[in-house]
């Protein structure tokens, strides 16, 4: 009897794996016909179905045909001052060290997709800059020459920033040799820089890989402090003052990273008018302009405070409508400009953006932002980017690190600088996880 129960009992094992492999023979049948050879799908390289895993194959489902979201978060400008410099060096040691700058803002910016900032400086190396006053770095703010040790590119890198335009007045700050020490400053701590260039024969934009989405990146900056060396000059991405002709150019190249399968286009511009929280109408055409040329997003930098978010109307070659999105101004995010009682210049003031890019198989679209004001607050250790809205609503995470001035400035912000702010954009907002959530689609 236990022979035959036992018999039994493999004939009834062998059935049930018998079955289990038709029906994945099956199952792989149809998604081999899925993906393969149904018009329009595609997978990432070439498939021996053979070898293909699971996970392979619900990786491609979900790229194809299901709707998700892929974040890019974007800071503002990044200005290091002797207060910085002081501040960073540790006498002993003989070092710099800007970690502690970060401190508080990098559960912000590393917990995303993918993160861009500006930083308005020059990473030559010690006494290869113009000013060489502090330890060998310089950070004349009179002449405004910036020349930062170069430790501050792992310290981006570490604070969770994958990308930096260098496409700003000061890229040129260090002269030509300074300009390509930046880039290799910066790439030796693996981050991919965009803007300038060592040659002038060199691409001046790059298409990125975000979570299976092709962002093209370019950076240009209307204005230089260094105008006299033409041939420095062409290694910036430089629209010299709205020159017609550069404009031109540039709407051109937003076109070429289309063809070149950027399903999305993304602007980092250095423009308009310093300490303005609203665009002028030549900053507003451009910006127009470069929408209309194809670009989703620009990330405007230069201003030094928060200004306008306008969401443009755009029609397509094809007849149909999306929405760009322009922030003319993210402000500072890590400076040590204050602010000045009466001049409603709020330069110790920025935007942590997360712009949400939603894929799915009708196409791409931006479909919404979130906004985390940020406030450069100062201690006897550091000049440090903090969060303003969890620093208003949670002061204890931050131990006593506010005096006087810092609170004040941060009720106000909370209070009324950033909810004015959004008003006068036209957005409609909700408030969670200490951010600002805006949904453009609507």
């Amino acid at each position: 009897m236990k022979f035959f129960k036992r018999l039994a009992g493999f004939a009834f094992t062998a059935l049930f794996f018998a079955g289990l492999y038709f029906i994945c023979d099956y199952l792989g049948a149809n998604a081999k016909s899925f993906y393969m050879d149904t018009p329009g799908k595609t997978v990432t390289g070439s498939i021996d179905f053979s070898k293909t895993s699971v996970d392979r194959l619900v990786e491609n489902y979900v790229n194809n045909e299901l709707e998700r979201d892929i974040v890019l978060t974007a800071a503002g400008d990044m200005k290091f001052y002797e207060w910085q410099l002081r501040r960073a060096y540790d006498e002993a040691a003989q070092a710099f060290d800007f970690s502690p700058s970060f401190e508080y803002i990098t559960k912000y910016v590393e917990t995303d997709d993918y993160a861009v900032g500006d930083i308005e400086t020059t990473l030559a190396g010690a006494n290869n800059g113009t000013d060489t006053q502090y330890y060998g770095y310089g950070a004349d703010k009179k002449a405004k020459l910036f020349n930062t040790p170069e430790i501050v590119a792992k310290n981006l890198k570490d604070a969770g920033f994958d990308m930096i335009t260098t496409a700003n007045e000061h890229a040129l700050d260090s002269g030509a040799a300074g300009l390509t020490n930046t880039l290799d400053e910066l790439t030796a701590a693996g981050l991919t820089a965009v803007g300038t260039r060592k040659s002038a024969e060199d691409a001046t934009y790059t298409i990125e890989s975000v979570k299976g989405l092709n962002i093209g990146f370019i950076a240009y900056t209307n204005i230089m402090t260094n105008t006299e060396d033409e041939e420095a000059l062409s290694l910036v991405n430089h629209l010299d003052n709205y020159d017609e002709a550069k404009i031109t150019k540039m709407c051109g190249q937003i076109r070429e990273m289309r063809a070149k399968g950027a399903e999305a286009v993304v602007i980092m511009l250095h423009f308009g008018a310093e300490y303005a929280s609203a665009p002028d109408d030549a900053a507003s055409q451009l910006a127009h302009q470069l929408i209309d040329a194809g670009a989703d997003v620009i990330l405007g930098s230069h201003t030094h405070v928060p200004g306008t978010i306008e969401v443009v109307n755009a029609k397509n070659s094809d007849g149909t409508y999306r929405k760009g999105l322009v922030l003319y101004s993210l402000g500072n995010f890590l400076t040590s400009q204050q602010y000045v009682d009466g001049s409603g210049q709020n330069r110790d003031m920025g935007m942590l953006c997360d712009i949400i890019f939603k894929k799915g198989k009708d196409g791409v679209r931006v479909g919404g932002i979130n906004i985390t004001p940020v406030y450069s607050n100062w201690t006897d250790t550091a000049v440090a980017t903090v969060p303003v809205t969890e620093a208003y609503d949670n002061p204890e995470a931050f131990g006593d690190i506010f005096d006087d001035i810092a609170k004040s400035r941060i009720k106000n912000a909370y209070e009324n600088i950033f909810p004015e702010l959004m008003q006068n954009s036209g957005l409609i907002y909700t408030y969670e996880d200490y951010k600002y959530k805006i949904s453009i689609e609507k």
